[in-house]
């Protein structure tokens, strides 16, 4: 198990709304790969942004790990990798979690077709 989980965060540069969170995978991951993002940020600009992300190699990876039900914003983020793919600008997502309404799963999958989100 140590092993896979070693291979799993492997190249990963982990984000977290809270540094505590940090001693759950400080076995597998050295403190200066991570990135602690606070709840809500002030001083960030577009620009501020931009110069950390252009420090990366590949494209972004966005992850959505909640339950699948419309409140909790799954076609919201959706939307806004379909303004991302409209700007040509490279990313990765990835959603994880349980799909607990029937219509938040039909009204994701016609999103991600209409916004030509499938596979790339």
């Amino acid at each position: 198990m140590q092993r896979r989980l070693y291979r799993w965060f492997s190249g990963v540069r982990p984000w977290f709304t809270f540094s505590h969170l940090y001693a759950d995978i400080a076995d597998y991951v050295a403190p200066e790969s991570c990135i602690i993002l606070p709840n809500g940020i002030p001083d960030a600009t577009p620009d501020s942004l931009r110069e950390r992300f252009e420090e990366r190699k590949g494209p972004m990876h966005i992850l959505f790990s909640l339950q699948h039900e419309v409140t909790k914003g799954p076609l919201v983020l959706l939307e806004a990798l379909g303004i991302l793919h409209r700007k040509g600008i490279p990313f990765r997502a990835s959603f994880a979690g349980a799909w607990s309404e029937v219509e938040c799963t039909r009204k994701f999958k016609a999103l991600v077709r209409s916004l030509d989100l499938g596979r790339k």
